[in-house]
């Protein structure tokens, strides 16, 4: 495959004798501020519910039954009414029949006109979701009681509904909800829209095990300093999705460097994704399922021992742009058997042109003679490689070489003569590494 030769650039002006020292390695492209959030692919699931507690209870109007799930934390269900895309203005609840300590504390609600792919007792992310609403409830402990209206006013018709109990009033083994529901009115008058028969799947959006300490947060992988690090007790699977402010761009290459301790942590295999949708996943949680993510590419990292470090520079195939990106460590360094309870890094950058900074700066001044008929070009390239000088007037046309054969060892300085130069009143010069 051809790989894009690495070129350094001078520009000059022939009347004015003046110039410009050459351009170095690419701006970075990620900097402090930019949005970044930490991730974490693995979830357990729990989700279960026994063969007459089902989430179809909750649409048959009678608080005699009731859907029970043994998930309890983030277990909810997937509602799809049967009269089609209708707005959300209110919904009520009735509590069970049994163990007030079951009864839900919260209540988040999300909306979606795609087509329902998740399954049942899943983690119900395999559409995007818009969030609605994120109330607090306050059950009463009577049972079979229905609770006060929850008015939410959502203007926009969805053809499908997401509901999550996020927390329950004790630490049993489960989450229970006799009935609820969807009224279009704002004060619960009127019909539910939610009516038996309607398909509706019992799901757990489990949350993930990804957290970091408050000193340890994600935005230290941007803040340009080894002495902070971002660490994520997610371990394996875990990582960040970052969004550059400077917009799309194609990824060819990343540095990652190791943190202050603990050698174990450091990510070893990983993968790469990109995405052009909005980002809605949320600080913490998985990243799957939310916006639509294309793999880029997979590797492993041979991080160094040393502390607060940086690796060799990872360079990949890529020609699609993405305005959004994912990263996610699947194994760390630990040695076979040993438990590690966290991944952890202190900077993370990635490279649009990794080419570029594979040598160093190659044109290090410019010299008009004395004699005014050359020019004396003071460079530096890699040993053992043949270079070319090549020259332009517009740098899009390069096709004019100066010299094909030249060796940073023994053609340095180099000597242009200017007669032999394209006239022009300006002109640029690169050298560019030929193998």
């Amino acid at each position: 495959m051809f790989k894009k030769p690495s070129v350094h650039l001078v520009a000059l002006k022939f009347l004015a004798c003046s110039f410009i020292y050459p351009v170095g390695a690419a701006e970075p492209l990620l900097v402090a501020g930019d949005p970044i959030i930490p991730v974490d692919e693995d979830i357990a699931l729990n989700s279960s519910y026994p063969g007459n507690e089902g989430p179809g209870n909750v649409l048959d109007g009678n608080s005699n039954t009731k859907y029970l799930n043994f998930g309890r934390l983030r277990a909810g269900f997937i509602v799809t009414p049967t009269g089609g895309a209708s707005t959300l203005g209110s919904l009520n609840l009735t509590t069970a029949n049994d163990s007030s300590e079951r009864d839900p504390t919260t209540i988040e609600v999300y909306g979606t006109n795609e087509l329902i792919l998740s399954l049942d007792n899943s983690a119900g992310q395999a559409e995007s979701w818009t969030p609605l609403a994120s109330e607090n409830l306050a059950l009463s402990d009577n049972r079979l009681t229905v609770s006060e209206v929850i008015s939410l006013n959502i203007s926009v018709a969805y053809t499908s509904y997401k509901v999550i109990f996020g927390s329950t009033k004790g630490v049993g083994n489960s989450m229970q909800i006799a009935d609820v529901n969807f009224y279009q009115s704002l004060d619960a008058s009127g019909i539910s829209f939610l009516v038996p028969g309607s398909p509706i799947l019992a799901i757990q959006e489990a949350a993930p095990e990804s957290s970091s300490p408050e000193s340890e947060g994600v935005e230290n992988l941007l803040d340009g300093s080894t002495a902070t690090k971002y660490l994520n007790f997610g371990a394996e699977n875990s990582g960040f999705i970052v969004t550059p402010s400077a917009g799309s761009s194609v990824v060819r290459a990343f540095t990652l460097s190791t943190a202050n301790d603990a050698e174990e942590r450091d990510p070893v295999n990983w993968e790469l994704f990109g995405s052009n949708e909005a980002v809605t996943t949320e600080a913490h949680q998985t990243g799957l399922g939310r916006e639509a993510w294309t793999s880029i590419a997979t590797g492993t990292l041979a991080l160094p021992a040393d502390r607060d470090t940086a690796g060799s520079q990872v360079i990949f195939n890529n020609n699609d742009a993405f305005t959004s990106y994912k990263w996610i460590c699947r194994t760390l360094k630990a040695t076979a058997g040993a438990e590690v309870n966290s991944v952890q890094f202190s900077e993370f950058q990635f490279d649009c042109d990794p080419t570029l900074n594979q040598l160093p700066l190659e044109v290090q001044k410019l010299t008009f003679l004395p004699n005014g008929t050359q020019i004396q070009l003071d460079w530096t390239g890699a040993g053992g490689s043949t270079h070319l000088l090549q020259f332009s007037t517009d740098l899009v046309d390069w096709s004019y070489e100066v010299d094909d054969s030249l060796d940073p060892d023994e053609n340095n300085p180099y000597l242009v003569n200017v007669a032999d130069l394209p006239v022009s009143a300006k002109g640029f010069f690169r050298f560019v590494k030929s193998n």
